[in-house]
């Protein structure tokens, strides 16, 4: 006899906890985000959901979306919330997906629970978007759709990324959209090699969102810039890193830089400064091709880094301890953290994957399968350190 996981044994609490919430909440939800949803009509046969990902949103917009109760792959972090971790695990208990590491165990109860019969929503990036254009997705979820036979849904969310910047201090009030892109038969996949189900994915759920915003939709609130430079880690005009700061809606730099976030999600120079980008997402692609540049230099000094950082190391997923405060940086082929009495070397062939949680926490998950993250007290881009390794192993 099959041995039952624990969300085996509570389907009917996450049932009945999803559709209680779902009636008491949904309005008020969908009249705060200003959703306008086409609806997800999952028939007898189970699902898995495919969607693009802008907004800590993003979950609960589907949940209303889908017209049967889903359950959705999360990142492992929100366990060590003390308190909402233990009620997100009794109310929806998600599959958990360890960031900074490949994992094949999140693919594994992914199968298990459409199998099982139940629904599945996979943010296929795995993480939000920067930048406002939908990020990498891994060859491995085509193969994935695949080997679990069932149907694929993919949805495609815009708005979302202006209603909240994933490195925003607040959020803002629009209007999010989300439309059913397409509808898949497992029969239809079967006859499909990964390759041709990897390219509809990325056809599907590809997204621009200030394409998306060509009738320029305003997004109204307050402290509009405040930790962009969480995003923009490059000075456009004198090309330093980490020499960003910014205040409501205005951002600066020292070398005469000024410049205004608009309530359209566009950027432009005020005090007569003049701007080379008007996007962020032009703004975002330009740095890391000076990043690229750098790796091709081939020199192995110290790229970049930030002092004031803490390191801790992941312990059983759930608990993390602290292994120092000092500076974090990146060269060509390691992280280095430093403190006042040793220094920890990360070199990149060691490095299984690294990604980032939140706006600036930074995972590197180890092929020993250690776990560490670097925090930060005051606003800096993580994603710097993230793209620099990805494109380093990407040339290896």
């Amino acid at each position: 006899m099959k041995k039952l996981n624990s969300r085996e044994k509570n389907i009917k609490r996450h049932k009945s906890l999803f559709a209680i919430l779902k009636f008491f909440l949904g309005s008020l939800i969908k009249c705060k985000l200003n959703l306008k949803l086409e609806k997800i009509n999952i028939t007898d046969k189970p699902v898995i959901i495919l969607a693009n990902h802008n907004n800590d949103w993003d979950p609960i917009i589907l949940a209303l979306a889908a017209n049967k109760h889903t359950y959705f792959v999360a990142s492992e972090h929100i366990y060590r919330w003390p308190t909402a971790g233990k009620l997100i695990k009794y109310a929806f208990d998600p599959i958990i997906r360890m960031k900074g590491r490949t994992e094949a165990r999140a693919a594994a109860e992914i199968i298990r629970t459409v199998r099982n019969g139940q629904n599945v929503c996979v943010f296929a990036e795995g993480n939000r978007s920067f930048n406002g254009e939908t990020g990498r997705i891994l060859p491995s979820t085509a193969k994935l759709i695949s080997k679990s036979g069932v149907n694929l849904v993919t949805y495609a969310l815009t708005g979302g990324y202006f209603t909240y910047p994933r490195w925003a201090r607040s959020m803002r009030r629009g209007v999010i959209n989300g439309k059913v892109m397409g509808v898949y038969d497992s029969d239809e996949l079967s006859k499909m090699t990964h390759e041709e189900i990897y390219e509809i994915i990325k056809r599907d759920l590809y997204v621009n969102e200030y394409d998306a915003n060509e009738n320029g939709v305003n997004y109204k609130g307050g402290h509009l810039a405040e930790n962009i430079e969480i995003s923009l880690f490059t000075c456009e005009n004198c090309n330093k890193i980490s020499t960003i700061s910014s205040k409501d809606d205005k951002f600066y730099c020292d070398c005469g830089l000024k410049m205004r976030y608009t309530k359209t999600g566009t950027i432009e120079g005020i005090d007569g400064y003049k701007n080379r980008f008007n996007t962020i997402l032009d703004w975002d692609k330009w740095q890391f091709k000076r990043i690229k540049k750098l790796i091709e230099n081939g020199k192995n000094d110290v790229f970049f880094g930030d002092g004031n950082q803490k390191l801790f190391r992941i312990i059983k997923e759930k608990e993390s301890e602290l292994i120092g405060k000092g500076s974090f940086s990146a060269k060509r082929d390691c992280f280095i953290f430093e403190t006042d009495k040793e220094k920890l070397e990360f070199p990149f062939d060691l490095i299984e994957d690294v990604d980032v949680i939140g706006k600036m926490v930074l995972t590197i998950g180890t092929k020993d399968r250690e776990s560490y993250e670097i925090l930060s007290d005051f606003p800096r881009s993580a994603h710097k350190y993230r793209e620099l390794f990805r494109m380093v192993k990407a040339e290896a």
